[in-house]
């Protein structure tokens, strides 16, 4: 399968808890297991199912323990196993300068 991301990915392990944005916005999605991320977008798993499209507001701790608030948006979902969804969410709603501590953080990792 050929590689679309335009941006590398870099495992994270960490959960976060998600808030809807839109379609109401009374929904919110706990224990959320964030896989890896990227200048552009996150992988992550839980146990709820989402719609693509679903915009959604968390904060993630990066593996330099530095929150980054974030506005992320639906673009992939797929069923892993029953009740368990792996999904890619694309930054729709970030500050330049917080995607940018990702790409720093991942020039230093890749030289070590």
């Amino acid at each position: 399968m050929e590689e679309k991301r335009a941006y590398k990915r870099t495992d994270l392990d960490s959960v976060v808890t998600l808030h809807l944005l839109n379609d109401g916005g009374n929904k919110t999605v706990e224990n959320v297991r964030i896989i890896n991320v990227s200048h552009d977008g996150i992988g992550f798993q839980c146990k709820e199912q989402l719609m693509v499209g679903n915009i959604f507001e968390t904060t993630i701790t990066l593996w330099t323990k530095q929150d980054l608030s974030c506005i992320l948006k639906v673009v992939r979902a797929e069923e892993k196993e029953e009740h368990l969804y792996e999904y890619g969410g694309i930054f729709i709603g970030m500050e330049d300068r917080e995607a940018l501590r990702i790409l720093v953080y991942q020039m230093f990792n890749d030289k070590e």
